[in-house]
């Protein structure tokens, strides 16, 4: 047994599993990149939380269609606060966030 917030579990797990809110949730950011030539284009980095009960947690992954002309770490790492901001606004809480 495991006491938190006033409340008892069977385990750590237990109590993380009360936080799931749904299986999985989904939004997109827009940016600019500048290309090999000098220009700037546009292009739009897909952003997921899903639910894993192996980590009793929300794991975050991105993609783009963009990624072999862009180091989508650094675009994640500059909207950092914007994709924890939607998180939170589903209220997800942090303790169950999986960063990349």
């Amino acid at each position: 047994m495991v006491e938190i917030n006033g409340e008892e579990y069977e385990s750590e797990d237990d109590y993380l599993d009360t936080l799931k809110l749904g299986d999985s949730y989904y939004t997109s950011i827009d940016f600019e990149y500048q290309t090999d030539d000098g220009d700037w284009a546009s292009a739009t980095m897909e952003v997921e939380a899903n639910w894993s009960d192996w980590n009793h947690g929300y794991e975050i992954s991105y993609s783009s269609d963009e990624e072999s002309y862009v180091d989508l770490a650094d675009i994640f790492d500059a909207h950092f606060s914007e994709v924890h901001g939607w998180l939170q606004g589903e209220g997800i809480s942090d303790e169950v966030i999986s960063w990349p």
